[in-house]
């Protein structure tokens, strides 16, 4: 979140990840570039595809300038509706955006399916949306006891469960003629 801290944290991690409220903190993406990691970048919960893949961009001119490969993930990790599905429903998936920016960009597109639902009864079926809709990956909250989870726990899976989603996700992978990574 903070320029300062970029360093200390690219000692430690193997990727940087840009949360959807910092998608349009341009120093922040500027200086994230130049340190030539990997980097997730997350859609701002209220921002069009351009925004987002023009926000990639800034990423992406550092790691061209450092003469480096292109590392940056785009994340959908849900989008501001007028309306949700529960009172603890703060955004809706947009799965339509997978193939869109796959259309556009040569970028990995993966979706967020936890953070997108917030509840967990619904990430199954949005994680098997998005593998049927081309997601190139999924980013999964887990934690061995949900309830206990320090933070989010509504939207956890537990080991279990994830277990039962992994089998599931590697059935509708086949079904649309994709495998799935171990």
């Amino acid at each position: 979140m903070h320029i300062e801290k970029i360093g200390i944290v690219a000692e430690h991690a193997d990727m940087l990840q840009i949360g959807t409220r910092n998608m349009q903190n341009y120093p922040l993406l500027t200086e994230v570039g130049k340190t030539g990691m990997p980097v997730m970048l997350k859609r701002g919960y209220g921002c069009s595809l351009r925004d987002w893949l023009m926000a990639a961009e800034y990423i992406a001119l550092e790691h061209d300038n450092l003469g480096q490969e292109q590392k940056i993930l785009l994340c959908e990790r849900g989008v501001v509706s007028n309306h949700t599905h529960r009172a603890t429903s703060r955004f809706l998936l947009d799965l339509q955006v997978v193939p869109a920016a796959q259309e556009l960009t040569h970028l990995p597109v993966m979706t967020d399916p936890s953070h997108a639902t917030f509840w967990q009864p619904w990430v199954k079926s949005m994680m098997l949306a998005s593998i049927a809709a081309g997601a190139d990956g999924l980013m999964l909250e887990v934690h061995p006891n949900p309830p206990e989870a320090a933070v989010d726990p509504l939207q956890c899976s537990s080991f279990e469960q994830f277990e039962d989603m992994m089998t599931a996700m590697r059935l509708v992978a086949a079904a649309v003629g994709r495998t799935i990574d171990a």
